[in-house]
């Protein structure tokens, strides 16, 4: 697994926090933080579950991410 950086943490924090979400909840949860996402999380996402940090699976058109 690679050096986990500040952003890898703080999505993290979500998912622990609120259980399995969206990729758009996720980008939400970080607009509510004043922080600004646009569509950064969708590229974000993928590579942290690759790291394996995250999971992650396709179900019903959308991606929903959590953390074991």
């Amino acid at each position: 697994m690679s050096e986990m950086t500040d952003e890898a943490e703080f999505v993290m924090d979500i998912l622990k926090g609120k259980g399995k979400m969206t990729t758009t909840q996720i980008e939400e949860a970080i607009k509510a933080q004043g922080i600004a996402c646009r569509d950064a999380a969708s590229r974000f996402l993928p590579g942290l579950k690759a790291q394996g940090f995250i999971k992650g699976e396709f179900k019903n058109k959308t991606w929903v991410w959590w953390v074991d």
